[in-house]
């Protein structure tokens, strides 16, 4: 028993030898690390009074205080948190409020303001607002609700127009949005039918449960036109009274804009082939371009095979020729249902590289189909990816539309 206990006294000293020791700042002498019990200081400075403290002086630079604090207050801009943190510390330090405002450059009143939110709330935040005091009163509110309703397709400018001219288009705007009534792009009626709608949610459900993965092996493809010239709106940075200064102004649209047609497909991996069509697309041709342009991209992205090639139901896309030659190649197509151009996303790829090409300007023909084929290699791979990860939620946009068309 003796042996044992010796046994167990050595082992406690030298777990002591190797307990980590730290110097107390206030002693100067070095304790174990339980004697500060989560302090700066040691059990026994902790329990002496405090030493009274020493006048400590430095010099400050302003121009630091004025690079933190350069929120340019003749704009109204608010003091960030750390900015107010700042004041508290510099007003806990005992310098007067006048002192404080030529360092940091912010007005006596604001740092009063921020210093007495801080003694009565202990918080930095701002308090809530009541907001300006509402100009229209609840008959006039009742009224634009009700002319909401009825029209439907109105605008807030309209709505003041019925209800009283002088009312802010920002406080219908916001009478609106209480009463749930948001204002919405309205989606444009498509001629579908029961069977059409049908056919696409059957779709959807179809490859609802299809993953990433599932997506990552399908190339899509379609053909698209493109036509010389701007179409949709172009801004341009132009100074006062030059609205008409040929140097900021467009060339005008033509009655009858020449145009390029293409194939063009793509993975998730990046852009495939693109190929210029100058006649009519019909079957013949389309298999000819399926073998020069589409199976050499897919062959390129996919050399291992198992992968699907995803396109819509046009004519020459379900013709005869057309359906023996995937046959023959032994490739497994995905058609896609009628009225579906939101479930091809290369149908938003060739939105995207339309207006990179169009912001070229080119001048002809020629000149179009080279911006044609540079802007659709110059296509970041990134943005094939994003846009083949989006069919997860294609599907389930078109089933909880009941078949109608998306926004995609």
């Amino acid at each position: 028993m003796l042996t044992i206990a010796k046994t167990i006294s050595a082992c406690v000293r030298l777990i002591t030898c190797f307990t980590p020791q730290i110097i107390c700042p206030s002693c100067h002498t070095y304790k174990k690390s339980h004697e500060f019990q989560y302090h700066s200081v040691c059990r026994s400075c902790q329990s002496e009074p405090p030493a009274s403290l020493l006048p400590i002086s430095t010099r400050v630079d302003p121009s630091s205080f004025r690079r933190t604090f350069d929120h340019e207050p003749n704009r109204g801009a608010r003091l960030n948190d750390f900015q107010r943190s700042g004041l508290v510390i510099l007003w806990a330090l005992n310098l007067p409020v006048e002192h404080i405002s030529q360092l940091t450059g912010c007005e006596p009143r604001t740092i009063t303001i921020t210093i007495d939110r801080f003694n009565d709330t202990g918080s930095l935040d701002d308090l809530p607002r009541s907001g300006a005091p509402r100009h229209t009163t609840s008959e006039e509110d009742q009224l634009m609700l009700d002319f909401a309703r009825q029209q439907k397709f109105v605008t807030p400018r309209m709505v003041a127009t019925a209800v009283r001219p002088s009312i802010a288009r920002r406080s219908i705007r916001r009478r609106l949005d209480e009463a749930g009534l948001g204002g919405r792009i309205a989606r444009t009626e498509q001629p579908f039918t029961s069977a059409n709608k049908e056919s696409r949610v059957d779709f959807a459900r179809e490859h609802e449960t299809w993953d990433d993965h599932d997506w990552d092996r399908v190339i899509f493809g379609d053909e698209s036109y493109i036509m010389l010239g701007i179409n949709g709106q172009v801004w341009v940075q132009r100074p006062v009274n030059t609205a008409y200064d040929p140097e900021y102004m467009l060339p005008g649209k033509m009655a009858h804009p020449p145009k390029v047609g293409v194939f063009a497909c793509f993975t998730s991996q990046g852009v495939g082939g693109l190929r210029f069509i100058d006649d009519d697309m019909d079957g013949r041709m389309y298999t000819e371009t399926m073998q020069r342009t589409m199976k050499p991209s897919a062959l390129a992205a996919f050399p291992s095979g198992g992968w699907k090639y995803l396109h819509d139901n046009a004519p020459y896309h379900t013709a005869e020729d057309s359906r023996i030659w995937f046959h023959n190649n032994g490739i497994d197509c995905i058609k896609l249902p009628p009225y579906s151009p939101d479930l091809n996303p290369i149908e938003n790829l060739f939105f995207y590289w339309k207006r990179k090409v169009e912001l070229r300007f080119p001048h002809n023909l020629t000149e179009l189909r080279e911006f044609c084929a540079e802007e659709w290699e110059a296509i970041p791979p990134i943005k094939c990816s994003m846009l083949v990860a989006s069919m997860h939620d294609r599907m389930l946009a078109v089933i909880n539309a009941g078949g109608h068309m998306t926004g995609y």
